[in-house]
């Protein structure tokens, strides 16, 4: 969709056209967000020793899985050696099982990999709704709203795997634009 701007916000460039850079001051803006939604997420990330919700099922499989639980045996090689939950894939469950082996089996270790993704979702908002052709200004905005929904901020600091299937989804569909 080519054209003139409309009110504050601008029709997406033309297909080969390249975008305008980002000014310093919305740069600063954006990185501020991300900092500040860092901030958000890791501070007191460890406040509650215990597993919450749904934590526990993922928790309970990302240890398994660090005590050999996807290996299986030699007669069956398909079936997971420990007992875990098989409702969902094991990428998120390996992400919380690495921030165990680094950090350790505490609230941290378990959380810390959600934080992380959180945090990486909230740094793709801006570029992303650059790519679906938002101005700068309305970009910021919903990285701004994003930042500050407390869905999101809940999310990336429980070990479950939600926020690991919207930062998927978010570069799924950051990448699929990429040609546009």
């Amino acid at each position: 969709m080519t054209g003139p701007k409309t009110g504050s916000i601008s029709a997406a460039p033309a297909p080969g056209a390249t975008r305008p850079r980002v000014s310093r001051r919305i740069l600063a803006i954006v990185v501020l967000v991300v900092a500040l939604s860092a901030v958000v997420r890791l501070v007191d990330l460890g406040r509650y020793p215990g597993t919450v919700f749904d934590e526990h099922y993922y928790v309970h499989d990302a240890v398994a899985i660090l005590h050999g639980g996807l290996a299986g045996s030699s007669a069956q090689p398909w079936k997971p050696a420990a007992l875990l939950s098989a409702a969902h894939p094991d990428l998120a469950k390996l992400a919380i099982a690495a921030g165990i082996e680094v950090f350790g089996d505490n609230a941290w270790g378990w959380r810390v990999p959600a934080a992380f993704a959180g945090i990486a979702l909230i740094a793709l908002v801006f570029p992303l709704g650059r790519r679906l052709g938002l101005s700068d200004e309305w970009a910021l905005a919903a990285l701004v709203l994003a930042a500050s929904d407390p869905m999101l901020m809940l999310e990336s600091r429980l070990a479950v795997l939600d926020v690991f299937v919207a930062l998927g989804t978010a570069g799924a569909v950051y990448l699929a634009l990429r040609p546009v």
